[in-house]
């Protein structure tokens, strides 16, 4: 029996691998090992990045002689992405499996059930955790600075590592379990939650050669400052250091603590479990009120209806809305870091003449190139799905429907565009002529973005899917949006190193020109060839 739970559950979670989801078959023998090496490619490539901060910290640490310094840092990386990677697969199997009834109703024990799922909640976290710690403890044996007792512990602690992440998911798994019950919208938690790691990951990641320089010149100062930090306030972090650098004690206290929480957490979930399952946080009572029912142009349903849609779907909400919070986040970083980036600029002006003068375009550019990752409008077609039928019916025409769709991404993108242009206007000095020429640039390239997504999503348009997963970010309407978008912000630039000699507010403007007429050309097409496509459909 609790083999045959332990398959179901390991098939469960790794569905992708074996089914289609734009299909919805069982893959082929070849193809499931095709995808199950894609993935690991991905794994792979993931696993490299923090190769590259190993390789930076390694030898200033080791030479500083406060290696313990390195694990410590290295192993909150790895509990952090173990954490980020495995809580959602922990509250969707643990709190949240929609066979918990079914599986209630047979004669298997809740203790299995529990056992079984965390087990699959350890193997996922500890999947994600050894993208961190595999590629620290493969940097320092490289370096030549692991020896066989230090490789013992290390290996002991990617465990007790993926066990701790384990205990950390299940608590974190039953606040968002709690937390999703109360919100109306639980996708606002998960993009939250999405954004929030990804932050910290780049705040890190910009952060680590400013710390590395600083450390190179006080390194015993800083070090002392940190480990009296560590101590005080996450104590197990400091030990779990001095494990990795080989120290026996710190090992037994870190390996002692680790099993003490999981059998407390196993003891509490276990108590509770069958009241866990059984729970149906979703349901509300609700008292009947009467209230007026207000009503809204066609227009604004449609629209309304295509937001609702965005702010539902996490998976929307991040990868199609994702420069919605770039743009911002840029603005207000140019304004905080004005005087910094006035004493970079300077650097580059003593270069020459061109990169003064193509200021103005370089900002058009990467506010279009921002643009470019909100696909927003691509995959908004094949979204309806099976359901699209739904709107072919309604007394309303195609072309109003689509018009909707092309509206959204303008209505998102405009004000989030126009702070960021206005930001780093004011930040980079850009005289009124050549900012008026950024604004212009940025404005039809909204209406641009939009129309060229709407008439991919059209012309591409996959209403067979399984998985909100495949027409979001495996369609080809969103790989060319997205990079063609990107290919064309990119074109803007290059395109002033070979018309430098023209004033750049007249290149921002040809620019701006240049874009009409094919926005004109795209919505026109949406209007009628498209709306013939779409009934079609």
């Amino acid at each position: 029996m609790f083999k045959a739970l332990f398959k179901k559950q390991f098939m469960e979670i790794n569905r992708m691998y074996f089914m289609d989801n734009k299909t919805g078959k069982i893959r082929s023998p070849k193809a499931i090992i095709g995808f199950i090496c894609l993935m690991l490619c991905i794994f792979v490539s993931v696993g490299f990045a923090f190769v590259g901060i190993g390789m930076a910290l390694a030898d200033p640490l080791y030479y500083g002689q406060i290696e313990w310094l390195y694990f410590a840092m290295m192993g909150m990386m790895a509990i952090a992405v173990g954490v980020f990677g495995s809580v959602f697969t922990t509250y969707s199997s643990l709190y949240l499996a929609k066979d918990n009834e079914f599986l209630l109703s047979m004669p298997i024990p809740a203790r299995h059930i529990l056992t079984v799922r965390m087990i699959t909640v350890y193997l996922s976290s500890l999947l994600y955790s050894a993208l961190v710690w595999i590629p620290a403890v493969g940097v320092y044996t490289q370096r030549g600075y692991m020896n066989a007792e230090r490789m013992i512990f290390c290996i002991v602690i990617q465990i007790l590592i993926s066990a701790f992440v384990t205990v950390l998911t299940c608590i974190l798994g039953w606040v968002i379990a709690a937390i999703a019950g109360k919100i109306k919208n639980k996708s606002i938690v998960t993009a939250i939650i999405t954004v929030v790691f990804m932050g910290g990951y780049y705040f890190i990641q910009f952060r680590l050669n400013s710390f590395l320089r600083l450390f190179a010149v006080n390194g015993g100062e800083i070090a002392e400052k940190i480990g009296k930090t560590i101590r005080v306030w996450i104590y197990p972090m400091y030990q779990l250091g001095l494990a990795g650098a080989g120290n026996a004690r710190a090992f037994a206290i870190v390996a002692a603590m680790t099993i003490a929480l999981c059998v407390i957490c196993y003891a509490v979930l276990s108590a509770s479990f069958i009241k866990i399952l059984t729970t149906n946080k979703g349901a509300k009572k609700t008292e009947y009120k009467e209230k007026s029912v207000k009503t809204a142009s066609i227009d604004t349903a449609l629209i309304k209806k295509e937001l609702k849609r965005i702010v539902k779907s996490p998976t929307y909400l991040i990868n199609g809305g994702l420069g919605l919070i770039i743009m911002p986040v840029i603005g207000i970083s140019a304004i905080i870091k004005r005087d910094d980036l006035s004493a970079i600029l300077e650097q580059y002006y003593a270069q020459g003449d061109f990169f003064k003068n193509a200021i103005p375009v370089i900002v058009a550019s990467a506010i279009c190139l921002v643009l470019s990752m909100n696909i927003i409008a691509p995959p908004s077609v094949s979204l309806e799905g099976k359901n699209i039928w739904i709107l072919q019916v309604l007394p309303v025409g195609a072309e109003r429907i689509l018009r909707a769709k092309r509206r959204v991404p303008v209505i998102l993108n405009t004000v989030p565009a126009l702070f960021c242009a206005i930001a780093l206007g004011i930040t980079f000095g850009i005289d009124v002529a050549e900012f008026i020429a950024v604004l212009a640039v940025v404005i039809v390239y909204i209406f641009f973005n939009a129309a060229f997504g709407l008439f991919l999503g059209i012309k591409k348009a996959n209403l067979g899917w399984t998985n909100e997963v495949v027409p979001i970010k495996q369609s080809m309407a969103v790989f060319i949006a997205m990079f063609g978008g990107m290919g064309i912000a990119g074109a803007v630039i290059a395109g002033y190193y070979f018309l430098q000699a023209i004033p750049a507010w007249t290149y921002l403007s040809c620019v701006a020109l240049i874009f009409v007429p094919v926005t004109l050309i795209l919505n026109r097409w949406i209007k009628y060839e498209g709306a013939e496509a779409f009934r079609a459909l």
